[in-house]
């Protein structure tokens, strides 16, 4: 017989006489029934944990078909809100790209109009393109560009030339004093440094008259055994006659002929 603790019956007044299970269930400790009674007992906690586990796996069949009846306006919603996330994305790297390429073309016109107008400035002597022509007097004209400034001198009896340099250059008239004797030994020894300081530059020149033929005044530096002998050919803008010896001459210091040993200004005047 089954019982609960507290409903064991009168007549068993024995606690041997009993037997109690985990759960609190007693039963009569008879010889002859505890076996059956006690397995009729394990039968019912097996049958027992049986029916949960199939309720258990009915639960989640029931969880697992209510899923698969979800709304399908729910799937679409979640579908466009990633399309959306990845078309937004998209935009924004293409937006990226398209700034670096306008970036990337600007600084390649800009370079472009900067080489182009200082080539043709300084090699070819014209006037540039793409500066703005700002200034214009008996003197001088100015051009500003992006980064750089173009002087074009035309002063009369005086500096004739071309300039070009930074946003920091600035107008100047003077012309580079200097010698025959100097003039000639540079040449010689450091003839880059010679055309970088001297050439198409606005010279004043000191020297010895060689000789003067029609509108062209010849000076010359000679040593002992000719190793840095120099003739230097300038072209007047008045021809007048030059009666002294020791002249000094301005111009522009616009050509040489490095074989013959010969340098070539123009637009000169002598006194």
């Amino acid at each position: 017989m089954f019982w609960n603790k507290d409903k064991i019956p009168d007549y068993i007044n024995n606690e041997e006489d009993l037997f109690k299970f985990d759960d609190g269930t007693i039963i009569e400790n008879d010889e002859k029934s505890t076996s059956n009674k006690y397995n009729t007992h394990v039968n019912l906690e097996e049958d027992f944990s049986k029916k949960k586990k199939k309720e258990k796996i009915k639960q989640e069949k029931r969880e697992k078909k209510v899923k698969e009846r979800m709304p399908k306006e729910k799937k679409t919603k979640s579908k466009k809100e990633k399309v959306r996330r990845e078309r937004k994305e998209f935009n924004r790297e293409k937006a990226i790209n398209d700034i670096v390429n306008i970036v990337l073309v600007i600084t390649f016109i800009v370079a472009f109009m900067i080489i182009f107008d200082v080539v043709r400035a300084t090699r070819y002597g014209i006037l540039p393109v793409f500066a703005n022509h700002q200034v214009s007097n008996e003197n001088y004209d100015l051009y500003n560009g992006i980064g750089y400034k173009v002087y074009y001198y035309h002063i009369k009896n005086g500096k004739n030339v071309i300039e070009v340099g930074n946003n920091s250059l600035k107008y100047n008239d003077k012309a580079i004093k200097t010698n025959t004797y100097d003039l000639s030994l540079l040449y010689h020894n450091d003839f880059d440094k010679f055309v970088n300081n001297y050439l198409n530059k606005y010279v004043n020149i000191s020297g010895k008259l060689y000789k003067k033929e029609g509108s062209k005044v010849y000076l010359k530096y000679s040593d002992s055994d000719n190793k840095y002998e120099t003739l230097y050919v300038c072209s007047l803008m008045h021809n007048r006659l030059v009666e002294k010896e020791d002249v000094t001459v301005k111009g522009m210091l616009d050509d040489y002929d490095k074989d013959k040993n010969i340098i070539y200004i123009n637009n000169c005047s002598v006194k």
